[in-house]
């Protein structure tokens, strides 16, 4: 199950709480009490399928290789995860240039 997780997901967590929340969405409107393939699958549809068509659904098919999910694109850039976390350039101000040592 965690493989087909790391591969709907490409190890980004957003995608893997979308499909854990819209399949317990699923499963409390259905009345079970559980996780299963069929309800991961549809979540993968949902949410995921959009952000990443050329992906099979891990849920409902055996058929899906992990290693392509390695080499795809969430190895192209190393660094930062988002904006958040780079560095900020601070713009150079009167105040900046004016400022006596």
């Amino acid at each position: 199950m965690a493989l087909r997780f790391y591969y709907a997901s490409d190890g980004i967590i957003a995608y893997v709480m979308k499909l854990i929340r819209y399949g317990t969405y699923l499963a409390l409107k259905q009345d079970q009490e559980k996780l299963d393939l069929n309800i991961l699958g549809a979540a993968f549809e949902q949410y995921v399928y959009a952000d990443k068509p050329n992906k099979v659904n891990p849920f409902v098919t055996d058929n899906f290789d992990i290693e392509q999910s390695n080499s795809s694109s969430t190895r192209q850039k190393l660094g930062a995860t988002n904006k958040r976390i780079q560095p900020k350039s601070r713009k150079i101000t009167s105040r900046d240039v004016l400022r006596t040592k």
